[in-house]
Parts: structure tokens; sequence; C-alpha cells
């Protein structure tokens, strides 16, 4: 068992980028982009949306994602649109679905065991 460090937090890291993107993959969305549909889910509409994410996501150009999800239907304006929410709702649905046993809340029915005879 790897003690708690660096090595762990990386490796845990790693491993949770991975599952990520086997959920956001088949919706043709990067890591980036979807971080900033999450965030505008959060937006109060208090200043401008490119500020906004902008804070939260350093080291990141935020206009093209924005150009990009907006010119896919997924955002209007600074809001997401009817498909934007549907999207967001359907990935955290797959996330939940694919994490909840490592945090031991899965939402996966389970089948009940049969009785030994």
């Amino acid at each position: 068992m790897i003690p708690f460090g660096p090595q762990l937090i990386g490796q845990t890291e790693k491993a949770l980028s991975a599952l990520l993107q086997t959920v956001l993959t088949p919706h043709d969305l990067s890591e980036r982009e979807w971080v900033s549909l999450r965030l505008t889910a959060q937006f109060d509409g208090a200043g401008e949306l490119d500020a906004f994410l902008a804070d939260r996501l350093p080291a990141t150009e935020v206009g093209p994602i924005l150009t990009d999800l907006r010119h896919r239907g997924l955002l209007a304006d600074s809001a997401l649109t009817p498909t934007g929410e549907a999207r967001v709702a359907e990935i955290g649905r797959e996330i939940a679905d694919l994490t909840g046993p490592l945090w031991g809340t899965s939402t996966r029915t389970r089948p009940t065991p049969r009785p030994r005879s």
C-alpha cells in the first residue's frame, strides 16, 4: 500500500482523470470544456462569464472554449442552453455511476443476492 503523500495523490489524480476521459470522450468534450460547462452552470450572471471562468481556470484561454461551446449549441450568451443543461446533467449522472463505488455512494441498483441452499 502506498502511504499518503505526493505519490498517492498523483496516482489518484491520474486514475480519476482517466475515468473522466472515458465519460467525456463519447460526448466529444475535453476536460477543460467540461469544467467550463460545470462552472457556467454555477455562474450567477454577475459580471462577464469570460472573466468568471478565467478566474477559475488558470492558464486557460477561455475565449476559444466558450466560442466552441456556443457553436455546438451548449451555451448561449452567458448561460447553458437547454441542450447544455441536459448534457451537464447526463454527464454528471454518468460520472456518479462510474465513481460512486469508489466513494461508497453508488447510484447503480445492485442485484439482490440469492440465498444459498
